[in-house]
């Protein structure tokens, strides 16, 4: 069955659910810890929740920040392509424990992950030129990604 809607409006059964993926979810909502919250009450205790969300503390975050303060107003379009205008929200491990916290969430890993480049739609110079970022980012374990998993306790 498919429900379309909030997961309030869709008439779930609290305490129903042992998993409740977001895959590029969380970053686009307004009040990601309601979401969270929501999520928690559909949950039984024991039940988990995995989230994938861009991962703020991925190298090329901070290459882009650099190149904002080094070059300003000509690194836009770079920039524009990192910091999605739809994106409410960036989350990075300590966020988003932080967030897992206030919807009474307990996390149980978090780990960074590498977007496939195979999907990326915006063209083959834009891909070359993350390739060896993307390949240093793996070195260092800032990837693009941040894999996320909660429990509820109680």
């Amino acid at each position: 069955n498919v429900a379309v809607g909030t997961m309030e409006s869709a008439g779930l059964t609290p305490e129903s659910f042992d998993y409740v993926t977001m895959i590029d979810l969380i970053e686009h909502v307004s009040d990601p810890v309601g979401l969270l919250k929501s999520a928690r009450r559909l949950l039984r205790p024991g039940g988990r929740i995995y989230i994938m969300t861009p991962n703020h503390d991925a190298l090329i975050h901070l290459i882009g920040i650099a190149l904002d303060k080094v070059t300003g107003r000509l690194s836009q379009p770079l920039i524009d392509h990192l910091y999605i205008p739809w994106h409410e929200f960036y989350f990075d491990a300590r966020t988003m424990a932080a967030a897992f916290r206030q919807a009474g969430l307990s996390m149980r890993s978090a780990k960074s992950d590498e977007f496939p480049l195979d999907e990326f739609g915006h063209g083959l110079a834009l891909k070359a030129m993350l390739w060896p970022i993307f390949q240093v980012q793996g070195l260092v374990g800032r990837q693009s990604l941040l894999v996320a998993v909660a429990e509820r306790t109680d």
